[in-house]
């Protein structure tokens, strides 16, 4: 089943802090809107993107989709599904391809891309693997020249390079298990939050100048990395804002719950900012009432520098560090946390900005921030991949003639239906 016309679509935003339901739909114009939305906490069910407790994660799951089904006005939505997915057992490779080029001109053609594309798509995977995801990083001429588009080049010899994104497929069956049976009868489908904050945050000049995504999320942060339109890297690295809320509670005694409002409210930068040297605050259970300044700065700053040193050498062993020339796209709710801006940049030496989706429309109340750009992104990845209509999307679009030969990133939606029911 596809999207046409103004049928309705359900993002599914599985997160270790809260449950996002989205129903949406294309506008007159043909853009993302969003129909309605609600969500809830997760209170414990599913955490790092790995799900602790099923029939809690069903039955509020089950609740918010309600929620969303009442400001729709519809209880009877239940099309496709497209849900949003972390967690460190997703991985990523390079798959290349070669092929010769016969002839006298040397001109390649949409054949040439074909066999090499294919020949780079064929990884072998461990028996509980499956790829999620691929898209085009480069194609390399005769061993030393890099393009994004050689169909009427020319080359005795052309790599294709492929970004592979690999995920659990067990896990996977269990997500898609939960929509199927709240109803979900159409296509079910997985998409990795980093693409989708992708979709959602980057610019053209970014992608093409070379740049990193970076979602920080409660449980975990994911990474992306785009450069001339190609994919060079992604990956997750399972730390994310509730790491440092836990290093305040503990460092701090008391509560995760305060040491989540402290980080929601940004109490660390109030007192920066006034010269203030302490919090004082009212909640019952907690041991104490006063949170020094310093105290707080010392634990917010050994946290950052560690999650953003951990990423920059992962980066780094992965070759893409060099590539960057855009700096770094902060989301997901620790792009609210303006030490993570700071940190992001100190430890890189590249510009940060923080990212939030924009281009859609609808029922935006509340979503404005950047803890909602996977979801809010997802919706313009959808209508740019899963539609009839659509053409390809921004970030894995190669040519037309490409995606008519190889289905890009469809063939790998088509052959994850077949586990997911």
């Amino acid at each position: 089943m596809t999207i046409s016309g103004r049928t309705i679509f359900t993002i599914v935003d599985f997160g270790s802090s809260k449950i996002t339901v989205l129903h949406c739909r294309r506008d007159r114009a043909g853009n993302p809107e969003v129909a309605a939305h609600a969500q809830r906490s997760s209170e414990g069910s599913i955490i790092k993107g790995q799900i602790r407790d099923r029939k809690k994660l069903e039955t509020i799951l089950a609740a918010t989709l309600a929620d969303a089904d009442n400001v729709l006005g519809s209880s009877s939505i239940r099309g496709n599904a497209y849900y949003i997915i972390s967690g460190s057992d997703i991985t990523s490779r390079s798959g290349i391809g070669n092929t010769v080029i016969y002839g006298e001109d040397k001109r390649l053609t949409a054949d040439h891309v074909k066999e090499a594309v294919e020949k780079a798509e064929n990884i072998t995977l461990a028996q509980d693997q499956i790829i999620l995801d691929y898209f085009q990083t480069a194609f390399i001429l005769d061993s030393s020249r890099r393009v994004f588009d050689p169909i009427g080049d020319r080359a005795s010899r052309m790599e294709a390079i492929v970004h592979i994104i690999i995920a659990n497929k067990n896990r996977l069956a269990v997500f898609g298990a939960i929509l199927f049976n709240l109803g979900f009868e159409g296509e079910i489908i997985p998409l990795f939050s980093g693409v989708c904050s992708a979709y959602g945050a980057l610019t053209s000049d970014e992608r093409n100048d070379g740049v990193l995504l970076v979602d920080m999320g409660a449980g975990t942060t994911d990474y992306f990395v785009v450069v001339q339109e190609g994919v060079a890297a992604s990956g997750v690295i399972p730390v994310g804002a509730d790491n440092l809320a836990n290093d305040i509670s503990l460092g701090l005694g008391i509560s995760m719950e305060t040491a989540r409002k402290i980080l929601h409210e940004n109490i660390h930068q109030k007192l920066q900012l006034s010269g203030e040297s302490s919090y004082e605050f009212n909640t019952a259970g907690d041991k104490n009432s006063v949170i020094p300044f310093a105290s707080l700065d010392k634990i917010i700053a050994a946290r950052m520098n560690e999650t953003m040193s951990l990423l920059k050498q992962q980066l780094e062993k992965e070759g893409v560090f060099e590539l960057i020339r855009s700096g770094i796209v902060l989301t997901g709710g620790g792009a609210l946390i303006p030490a993570a801006l700071d940190f992001a940049a100190s430890v890189t030496g590249f510009h940060v900005r923080a990212g939030k989706a924009c281009d859609v429309s609808g029922a935006l109340t509340g979503l404005d921030s950047p803890r909602y750009t996977a979801a809010l992104g997802a919706s313009k990845l959808i209508l740019s991949q899963y539609t009839e209509e659509g053409t390809g999307g921004t970030i894995d679009k190669m040519t037309e003639a490409l995606e008519n030969l190889t289905g890009g990133l469809f063939n790998s939606v088509k052959r994850l239906k077949r586990v997911i029911r």
